[in-house]
């Protein structure tokens, strides 16, 4: 018998996108881009669409600045 178990949905808030994948001495971040999407999404209510990127390229480029 499957027992089914309480799904918790994550809020986008709670995302942190920067990751940091160098080490204590010598950092280096970058932004996690499953991550960027859903913020994007959830942000701007519009679907990902990989035919074109620019809307989303300007979001990345503005939350990175």
């Amino acid at each position: 018998m499957v027992q089914r178990k309480e799904i918790r949905v994550m809020n986008t808030k709670d995302l942190n996108p920067i990751v940091n994948i160098g080490t204590a001495k010598d950092p280096l971040m970058v932004l996690c881009a499953t991550t960027m999407m859903m913020l994007y999404q959830a942000d701007t209510g519009k679907k990902y669409d990989p035919d074109n990127v620019d809307d989303y390229m300007q979001y990345v480029d503005d939350y990175r600045d």
